[in-house]
């Protein structure tokens, strides 16, 4: 029982700490096609994903990642690391 317990609670750290890697890599891309066109950088005015995301420009950006990283992963993840 206290095997399972553990094999539990690993695959659940696993998994969190997957999703944490996969918003970075795409707050990267994003932080960087936003200064690409804009010539600005977005952390200094919003250091938090939520409130970047409240910027519609940013938002496209965000999924224009979304899409790019579910058409080349491999490349993506190595671009954006």
């Amino acid at each position: 029982m206290k095997k399972l317990l553990v094999i539990v609670v690993l695959g659940l750290l696993l998994v969190s700490c997957s999703d944490y890697k996969t918003k970075k890599l795409l707050e990267n891309c994003a932080d960087f096609k936003w200064e690409e066109s804009t010539g600005l950088d977005i952390n200094n005015a919003f250091p938090k994903l939520k409130n970047k995301l409240k910027n519609s420009g940013y938002e496209q950006d965000f999924k224009a990642c979304e899409l790019e990283m579910k058409l080349s992963p491999i490349t993506f993840k190595e671009k954006y690391k």
